[in-house]
């Protein structure tokens, strides 16, 4: 499953991407940001997070929205940042996040 978050379009071209070469499912987090809604998600793949990078770190409401959420089945996690401004910053926060939902 390949959950995104974009501001210019950049992290959904990237995502959709990716979903044709993985056939993976893709949901827009900004969706469920819109509707106050904390998502709820089953995977029995890896599950693939893209986004933009500010300073070196995703934006907050797309970590407070990972860090709300509730995934099943895999523990797998991939962190894709669609700018690599500073890109051993975002690594060490992605990991941070990664190990806080025991991914």
């Amino acid at each position: 499953m390949i959950l995104y978050f974009t501001g210019t379009g950049n992290s959904r071209h990237v995502a959709n991407q990716i979903a044709k070469v993985t056939g993976e499912q893709i949901e827009d987090i900004a969706i469920y940001l819109r509707q106050n809604d904390i998502g709820h998600y089953h995977s029995d793949r890896p599950y693939v997070f893209v986004g933009p990078v500010y300073a070196g770190r995703y934006p907050r409401v797309m970590t407070d929205y990972i860090r709300k959420a509730e995934f099943t089945g895999s523990r797998q996690a991939y962190f894709v940042a669609t700018c690599a401004e500073t890109p051993w910053i975002t690594a060490k926060y992605a990991k941070r996040l990664a190990e806080k939902k025991r991914f």
